[in-house]
């Protein structure tokens, strides 16, 4: 008997995907390889999650997902394609093509996660404001994603086994009884393990045999600092070695720099102490032994001195090169504009600039540092009423403006003055350290229910932070400077896009 003849993917259309984005993608049927790359945040897992879920007949995945179109083709000239409706984000039109000719279409409802999983675990309701998230009537306890899945593991691969084909058309089931695709995921935000030897896991989310699933994040943090700590105790180490033989090494040393040598090499541990000190891993450096005003006047030995110097100082700053490359990947993510482009409106985010005189991120931080001043100074010690500092009720929806004066005032509860002179001598630091992550996003929040954008009020913080796409950009980092080298001895290959 002869084996029946699948359908092979061959190509595969997303429009509008985040709202931004329209990809097109080839396979490469003859090399049986295709590789996807692009930026952080661009949407390649997501692709493929869609792939997944259509394949599946897994419709209620796409109600969360912004998008206009999903066409998938198959080597034989057939397509099924998935348009979403612009003005209601649980409908959209199913379609499948033979040899480019629509043959069947039809309406369908994206029935949501909450939906699913309620539907087959009686007790659990979705909450009403924190998406992925229920509630069990049974006790009231809130329980997330991972601790649905914990509990109900059983009932909830039941519910996904039998996915949302009860409610696709029969000629759809049909078509995809002849497509035998199969993707198989690797967990991103969670990781199995027994977490580092010395010590447990920070965060158990459900446990099976001996492994325990992990955050990612919480250990990439861990690693993260690990790895700050010990960078530094071998920068300090460096630095004493290279400090104690100063004078020795001083005077066997012959090399003389120019004195536009000197002034080039320390204007560049300038830029790059500075660097430093703005992502926090350095607080203060060795003043250079002679002014760069000065270095006109040298004769030979300060000429010697200072080309030691600049010599034993770059030697220091190259062991912290790719601690500030990880440093710029984290901190420079261009994520402000995912969310912006997925909860706001354009033509409100510019009137609102316009009258701000400053982009929104600035903006953001603005009002997040008046609610992060107090808290600061409650930390420090001024008795205030820290219940009283809620940011729904002092930060106005329709204008997106903070009530300081009330906020003083029912937070200080008689101490105004005080706690005034306590904000202005709080330390001048970068304006993201004044404020706490989750008054950032509350902020951002209310700012996207009127002002920014028209947010829907059933999306909470913790919706908005699930769109904090990692979106990392490689400027100013050494490792952007060992690809491109690499690049100009191995043309015609491209790792990166061209410089602009």
């Amino acid at each position: 008997m002869s084996k029946p003849e699948f359908r092979r993917l061959e190509r595969i259309e997303v429009d509008r995907l985040f709202n931004v984005y329209d990809h097109r993608i080839d396979l490469k049927l003859d090399d049986r390889v295709t590789l996807l790359h692009g930026p952080n945040g661009s949407g390649k897992t997501v692709i493929l999650r869609m792939i997944d879920a259509l394949l599946n007949a897994r419709l209620s995945y796409f109600e969360r997902i912004p998008f206009s179109r999903l066409a998938i083709g198959f080597h034989d000239g057939s397509a099924i394609a998935l348009h979403k409706s612009a003005t209601d984000g649980n409908a959209a039109t199913l379609k499948v093509y033979e040899n480019g000719k629509e043959e069947h279409s039809a309406q369908v409802r994206l029935r949501t996660e909450a939906e699913r999983i309620t539907a087959s675990i009686g007790h659990l309701q979705h909450h009403p404001t924190i998406p992925d998230a229920w509630i069990d009537t049974r006790d009231g306890k809130l329980l997330m994603s991972p601790e649905v899945i914990s509990r109900y593991g059983d009932l909830f691969s039941q519910s996904n086994a039998e996915g949302d084909s009860p409610r696709t058309p029969v000629w759809f089931q049909s078509f995809l009884k002849a497509v035998n695709t199969h993707l198989i995921e690797e967990q991103r935000l969670f990781q199995f393990g027994e977490g580092h030897r010395d010590r447990p896991p920070r965060r158990r989310y459900w446990q099976s045999g001996a492994s325990a699933l992990v955050s990612t994040v919480v250990e990439y943090g861990h690693e993260f600092r690990t790895r700050l700590a010990d960078t530094m105790a071998d920068y300090g180490r460096q630095s004493q070695t290279l400090d104690q033989s100063f004078l020795h090494r001083l005077i066997t040393a012959k090399e003389e720099m120019t004195v536009n040598e000197l002034v080039c090499h320390i204007s560049d541990i300038k830029k790059k102490t500075d660097e430093l000190k703005n992502l926090g891993i350095l607080e203060e450096t060795q003043a250079s032994p002679i002014p760069v005003g000065m270095l006109e006047d040298i004769d030979s030995t300060q000429a010697r001195v200072m080309t030691l110097y600049v010599h034993d100082t770059t030697a220091k700053l190259a062991m912290l090169d790719a601690l500030k490359d990880r440093s710029l990947l984290l901190c420079q993510a261009p994520v402000f504009d995912k969310v912006l482009a997925e909860f706001g409106t354009w033509t409100k985010i510019d009137a609102f600039e316009a009258r701000e005189g400053s982009d929104v991120p600035t903006a953001l931080l603005r009002r997040a540092s008046v609610f992060g001043q107090l808290r600061w100074a409650h930390a420090c010690g001024l008795n205030l009423c820290s219940e009283k500092i809620r940011i729904p009720r002092f930060l106005d929806e329709g204008t997106w403006q903070v009530d300081r004066e009330g906020l003083i005032r029912a937070a200080a509860a008689g101490l105004e003055d005080e706690l005034e002179r306590c904000i202005g001598r709080l330390p001048k630091v970068q304006p993201w350290r004044q404020v706490r992550g989750h008054d950032v996003l509350e902020v951002l929040r209310i700012g996207l229910r009127n002002v920014l954008g028209d947010l829907p009020s059933s999306v909470g913080v913790s919706g908005i932070a699930s769109v904090l796409r990692a979106a990392g950009r490689l400027e100013g980092t050494t490792l952007l400077d060992e690809i491109r080298r690499w690049e100009e001895t191995n043309p015609p290959y491209l790792v990166l896009r061209p410089a602009s």
